[in-house]
């Protein structure tokens, strides 16, 4: 037999794995940049003004190799069927046939929470949509609370949320890792 008191919690486990996956992700990362906070601000300027009462606002926008902005903005309904932020950005690049390198989305808070707006983590859905069509792209996000650029191979790997309905129904992104 085995001690119990030697066996760790789940609590303890998942804290572990936390630990580890972030200090991967932080071996594995790229600081952000003059021009990734330049990507940055311009996401954060697309979304300003554009909050529409009672829906999750998202704006995605990335870069080529050449500079070249593409730019992908959430289309919530209230009868589901949305089209995410990601997806928006992939159909925009896709029209020239761009390879993305570089992307950043942000979310706007609903005004009775501050109207602020923040840089979002994407969801595992969008996660892997990104991967496959945009292999080589470094997604700026969270991890724990230092911004970052990953490759999009890794996080893709992690066990982020799926795409989900929140309780009114709208679809919900992970904001931090």
């Amino acid at each position: 037999m085995t001690d119990n008191a030697s066996v760790p919690s789940a609590e303890e486990i998942e804290s572990r794995i936390k630990n580890e996956v972030r200090t991967f992700l932080k071996t594995h990362s790229e600081e952000i940049t003059a021009a990734d906070q330049i990507l940055i601000d311009r996401a954060k300027l697309l979304i300003q003004g554009r909050y529409l009462h009672g829906f999750h606002q998202l704006v995605a926008v990335g870069v080529d190799e050449n500079g070249k902005e593409y730019v992908g903005i959430q289309l919530d309904n209230p009868h589901g069927n949305n089209s995410d932020a990601e997806i928006g950005l992939i159909h925009d690049a896709a029209k020239t046939g761009a390879k993305l390198v570089t992307a950043v989305v942000v979310h706007q808070k609903r005004p009775d929470e501050g109207s602020e707006v923040h840089v979002a983590n994407s969801c595992g859905d969008c996660l892997e949509a990104l991967l496959h069509h945009h292999p080589n792209l470094r997604l700026i996000c969270w991890v724990k609370d230092e911004l970052l650029k990953i490759h999009v191979r890794y996080l893709v790997l992690l066990p982020f949320k799926k795409r989900r309905a929140g309780a009114n129904g709208i679809s919900e992104h992970q904001h931090h890792t």
